[in-house]
């Protein structure tokens, strides 16, 4: 019996839900799938492949080279290794050699193949053995590719060129099968030009109808049989000749299947309602297939040797083409993205959270079988019809109760029940029974089904609980600013019975909430089932009274608890506001919406269930990020109001731009809006064409007169007078105003146009240019010649925006713009007020939107180059990502970041190494060390270095520094200290070597580092030393130290042991790295007591590079990322979170007072500076307001 036995939890729960694109964090999404035995490759949308191990539940990605693209197709075959073929939304096919034994210490081989492929993979198809790789895009394109795995080379050409979509690729005995949406075609790759059509005649319109070589049935070779889709519903079977032997006829057989697959969490009733296999009324089966309403079959795959496997619309059917007839078919998917087929299972993609198993008997590792079991159903034939009709009682039980009018109330926390309710959607709440315990002695009683019947007949009190989240104060997954990458968990369970409520979306995964494991199936026995169910309504009664009382006079739930040493953000509660006649209310009741609604065009933000609301969410650095329930396309904000366009042009705006959104919609459409700052003119574009008309503040889309104004828009932006700069549909630039029309000459084609006050800036298109009009004012609107801007480290843009700053003393403007690395900036002086661009160039500051806390370490940071959008006020600044359902905001203050060079007077040196670390309040010295092994000093903020003679003739491998002193370790393990220090000597008078006849015999230091009052050390071997002493007595002393070595008490792994330690300024701060790049720090290090108690290791990053000062640890990823650990203090030694400073770097140093040096990646020196802007003051330079804990 094919079914779905129970949820893939052992893999759904691994998958991370939002992941880090630049500077936001996005849904991940998963694209397609494919199978073996034992494994599952599972594409995203975020460049990587997910590899998931059956046998032992584990979860490894596998990252193509351009984390930018969406994997759009996977392909798996068993060979002496497995082998993964995955194509990208860039024609990109990345491949994987895994090896089959993880003993053998292969690494995972990575091959490329671009520059053949111009659009989208669409089909993949791997050889037997493995050594050919066939793939397809969209444009037709098909490429084969020569793999030899000995050599490690892979050689790819252009096989064919349909030049129509390839829809699906199948190979088999040298022979490859191409069906496309044109025809199906066989070929010999060997003979590419000599090819055979399936068929006479092509078909007479575009399908996408797909096409499989299968067994004989005497199982002969190169006796194969072709099944190919064909429109009305038929299939062709043909030879290997392409003949056309037999049409098989589905059309009628697909209304009458032999079994209908049951789902443990199948679509919702009014969506299957919506859903039908016949065709509209006066359709012929001749028609367009890519037409909605008619279904037809799509690729084909072949199961269980005869029979094949194939869907139409939501709907997964396996056929017998035998005897023309449906064995099973799934029609309450949530819908299909991608399904797989392995030799007796089918996974099937119906979402992008959701991926399905299908088979005749449960996975062994969840039941207890053996493998290789015995294939019949678990339930006797007695057995089976009672389940039946239990879980169908059940399910109608659960329905009684919507998902969306359960527990929206709850604020109190409850006591904690003994049992716990397992977290659940509806359908998955009570799943299927599976087996029985033959143990049990189960009596069967006639009169159940009939009473599970009339419990599911019950009507039940329509009452809505709202659960609370408990925010972590060291791991927050709600809002990703306030992550703590360092957890070792995903969260503790909530006290409250609220968060125990069901918490997960149609597709089984809620923005923002975690990751929490679904059920396994039900062993219990019907009885068992009965009992449960009649206790769960005794519960709900006894809960009822007590959740009124918890309600406030107001109807309102009570004020949220603050978790200690984190602010809990307070919900939105967005109200409903009044509309106009001709303007749809984006507010909904409770008993008008309902959580699997799947439209598009209207999706309510507001009302009572905290799907509808759109929430904000308080991060680091004083954004908000609202989360919205559609994709936003286009982004307007003025003074009076906020409006998002959606991907359909649909125009939703609100009125009110604070702390929360209340959304309305409008009548009219449109893929931009432009408006003047007092928001009394508006201008829309809507299909190439502009319309402008006069609005209100309360009510600025509704009731309009539209005029027309011009056709062929690309872009614009509205002067505060209500007049238009208008980029048009070839690039070119426009005026629109009181007097005409005047074309603006420029030798760069447009892509955007931004304007404030007589300031127009646009970025050219293709080569991302920021260019200012200049001369513009109220006598010449057009301006006279254009000034070229310089950008953020010559970066092309995509997108620009310029707001006016009223202040006491008049007004300022600040410009904004976006690079194709999602990084923004915003600079008071890039703006020209003369005719003629200033000598220096302007100063851009870097801004972190989500406060730069990244994701646990199994999340690695990912940067595309997705189309962002940025809209500024006088008062607010706006970001957001094109087709992203979050929203960031700031209307306080924020940081800008910035690197500035440091050049040397009269020096031209590559460098190596910094330490500052001696250096704190301007007082002690910089040290640096040159690619040549030259040392240099200075004093802090001078560029005037000192050229330190050598210490030996041996090359310098580690400087140690504190305030006026330096010690030195060279490439023969020999410890030498700077004497003379001080503030008048700068760089000191000499070296004394320090005595290690102690430890000379057993041990040689390769690290070294000067604590406040100890010295430690890690030797070639990865053994940690340490010696009680200042840096500064030890100098002077003419005698050995007394070097205590470590205990190792977390080097588990031979091959895993120290590389550095770090002591810090302060005595309890003592760090470490290993060579696989993990972090460590010393517990319990207290002056009593310098040697600490034992390593904790430190997750969230990898690092490569550490230093530490005197608030605070800095570390250095092996990609060149800057990292610190926030809420270090002598009462919390491992801190509490890790935060993202801008830039990259090869070498990173801090003093003791949190000024940031490092070399960067052309060998120059580079210094930290932040600058605080106030939308309610003037800007100022600040030091240490950025490293606060918000």
């Amino acid at each position: 019996m094919l079914r779905e036995w129970a949820p893939l939890t052992a893999l759904l729960q691994q998958v991370p839900q939002r992941v880090q694109r630049g500077i936001f964090f996005d849904d991940l999404s998963l694209t397609c799938v494919d199978a073996l035995p034992e494994f599952i490759a599972v594409g995203t949308d975020h460049g990587f492949v997910l590899w998931f191990d059956r046998a032992t539940g584990h979860v490894q990605r596998l990252k193509c080279e351009d984390a930018s693209d969406s994997i759009t197709s996977v392909r798996l075959v068993s060979t002496v290794d497995f082998l993964v073929a995955a194509g990208s939304s860039a024609g990109v096919v990345t491949i994987f050699k895994v090896p089959r034994l993880p003993l053998q210490n292969k690494q995972i081989e990575r091959y490329r193949v671009s520059g053949l492929h111009c659009s989208k993979i669409s089909a993949l198809e791997w050889s037997l053995n493995g050594m050919k790789l066939f793939s397809g895009d969209v444009s037709g394109m098909i490429v084969l590719t020569k793999l030899d795995f000995y050599m490690h080379l892979s050689k790819s050409m252009e096989l064919l060129d349909e030049k129509f979509s390839i829809v699906q690729l199948s190979f088999c005995h040298q022979l490859l099968l191409v069906s496309s949406l044109l025809r199906t075609i066989i070929c010999n790759p060997d003979d590419p030009q000599n090819i055979t059509q399936v068929g006479q005649r092509e078909r007479k319109r575009l399908g996408y109808l797909g096409a499989t070589f299968c067994v004989s049935p005497n199982g002969l070779p190169n006796q194969e049989i072709i099944y190919t889709s064909r429109p009305g519903l038929r299939v062709w079977v043909a030879d290997r000749q392409g003949t056309v032997q037999q049409t098989l006829i589905f059309k009628d057989a697909l209304l009458n299947p032999q079994l209908r697959v049951q789902l443990v969490n199948p679509a919702p009733p009014h969506i299957l309602r919506s859903r039908s296999l016949s065709f509209p009324e006066g359709t012929s089966s001749d028609q367009d297939v890519t037409h909605p309403l008619v279904q037809q079959l799509g690729r084909l795959v072949v199961f269980k040797e005869h029979m094949l496997v194939t869907c139409s619309g939501n709907d997964l059917f396996v056929l017998d083409p035998d005897s023309i007839s449906v064995v099973a078919v799934a029609d309450e998917l949530r819908g299909i993205l991608d399904f797989a087929v392995t030799k007796d299972e089918i996974f099937v993609l119906e979402g992008k959270r959701s991926l399905v198993r299908l088979a005749c008997q449960p996975e062994a590792s969840i039941v207890g079988l053996p493998k290789g079991g015995s294939e019949q159903s678990v339930l006797s034939p007695s057995e089976a019809p009672l389940a039946a009709t239990a879980v169908s009682s059940i399910k109608d039980l659960t329905n009684k109760i919507p998902f969306h009018k359960i527990m929206s109330s709850l604020s109190a926390p409850f006591q904690r029940q003994k049992e716990e309710p397992v977290l659940a959607t509806e359908a998955v709440e009570l799943p299927p029974v599976v087996a029985l315990d033959s143990t049990v002695g189960l009596t069967l009683l006639e009169s159940t089904p009939s009473k599970l019947d009339t419990i599911g007949q019950q009507e039940f009190e329509e009452v809505l609980f709202k659960g609370r989240r408990k925010k972590k104060k060291i791991r927050h997954v709600l809002a990703p600013s306030d992550t703590e990458s360092g957890s070792e968990s995903f969260g503790e369970e909530q006290d409250d019975l609220a968060s125990r409520v069901l918490k997960l979306s149609p597709d089984d995964v809620l923005t923002g909430m975690p990751c929490r494991p679904l059920p396994l199936p039900d062993l219990r026995s019907p009885d068992s089932i009965e009992r449960d169910v009649a206790d769960k309504e005794s519960k709900l009664a006894e809960v009822m009274p007590v959740l009124r009382d918890l309600l406030n006079p107001g109807g309102q739930l009570s004020p949220p608890a603050v978790a200690e040493e984190q602010k809990e953000t307070s919900p939105v509660r967005p109200t409903v506001l009044p509309l106009a006649k001709k303007e749809r209310s984006m507010s909904t009741s409770s008993k008008q919406m309902s959580l699997d609604s799947t439209t598009s065009t209207l999706l309510p933000v507001t009302g009572i269930h905290p799907l509808q609301q759109s929430t904000a969410t308080e991060t680091t650095d004083h954004w908000v990020q609202f989360s919205l329930l559609e994709p936003v396309a286009n982004l307007l904000v003025s003074k009076w109001f906020v409006c998002c366009i959606g991907p359909h042009g649909s125009i939703k705006f609100s009125t009110s731009v604070e702390s929360e959104l209340k959304w309305r919609e409008s009548e009219w459409r449109a893929q931009e809006v432009q408006t003047t700052p007092d928001g009394k003119v508006v201008w829309r574009v809507h299909r190439g064409v502009a319309f402008r008309a006069n609005c209100s503040h309360e009510n600025p889309f509704v009731e309009q007169n539209w005029t027309q104004e011009v056709r062929g828009v690309r872009a614009l932006a509205v002067t505060e007078t209500g007049t238009a700069w208008i980029v048009t549909a070839d690039c070119s630039l426009q005026y629109h105003g009181e007097n005409g029309v005047i074309s603006i000459p420029s030798d760069f084609p447009v892509a955007k146009v931004t304007c404030s006050g007589f300031s127009i800036w646009v970025v050219s298109a293709g080569s991302g240019q920021l260019w200012q009009r200049a001369c513009v004012s109220e006598a010449q609107p057009s301006g006279t010649h254009w000034l070229r801007i310089a950008t953020p480290n010559g970066e092309p843009m995509v997108d620009a925006a310029l707001s006016m700053k009223t202040v006491p003393m008049g007004f300022y403007t600040i410009g904004w713009v976006l690079d194709r690395r999602n990084a923004l900036y915003f600079s008071f002086d890039a703006l020209v007020h003369s005719g003629e661009l200033p000598k220096q160039a302007p100063s851009w500051w870097q801004v972190l939107v989500n406060g730069g806390i990244p994701r646990p370490l199994a999340e690695e940071n990912i940067n595309i180059t997705g189309e962002l959008l940025v809209a500024a006020t006088d008062s607010s600044i706006w970001v957001a990502t094109k087709n992203s359902s979050l929203i960031h905001m700031n209307n306080s203050e924020f940081i800008g970041h910035k690197w500035d060079v440091v050049h040397p007077i009269e020096l031209s040196v590559r460098w190596h190494e910094i330490s500052a670390e001696g250096s704190s309040d301007g007082a002690g010295q910089l040290w640096y060390l040159s690619s040549q092994g030259e040392l240099y000093c200075s004093r802090p903020d001078s560029q005037l270095f000192y050229a330190v003679p050598p210490a030996s003739s041996s090359k310098i491998v580690c400087l140690s520094s504190l305030i006026n002193s330096l010690w030195v370790l060279d490439a023969e393990g020999r410890v030498l200290i700077r004497q003379g220090l001080s503030e008048q000597n700068t760089a000191g008078s000499g070296w004394k070597e320090l005595d290690l006849a102690q430890i000379k015999s057993t041990a040689h230091f390769d690290y070294i580092s000067c604590g406040i009052d100890t010295i430690w050390a890690c030797d070639t071997t990865g053994s940690i030393y340490m010696a009680v002493g200042s840096a500064h007595d030890l100098k002077a002393c003419d005698f050995s130290p007394c070097w205590i070595q470590v205990e190792d008490d977390v080097m588990k792994e031979e091959d895993v042991h120290f590389l550095k330690v770090v002591a810090g300024c302060m005595a309890y701060m003592v760090w470490a790295l290993d060579n696989k790049n993990n972090v460590y720090v010393r517990e319990a290090v207290f002056p009593d007591f310098p040697l600490g108690t034992g390593w904790v290791i430190v997750p969230g990053v990898e690092a490569v590079n550490l230093t530490i000062s005197a608030t605070g640890v800095w570390v250095l990823t092996p990609n060149g990322e800057i990292y610190r650990r926030c809420g270090i203090s002598d009462v919390n030694f491992i801190g509490d979170f890790w935060k993202k400073l801008p830039g990259s770097a090869t070498y990173l140093t801090v003093s003791a007072d949190d000024k940031v040096s490092a070399v960067d990646q052309e060998s120059r020196i580079i210094v930290h500076n932040q600058k605080v802007f106030s939308f309610h003051h003037e800007p100022k330079t600040c030091i240490e307001s950025d490293w606060e804990l918000v």
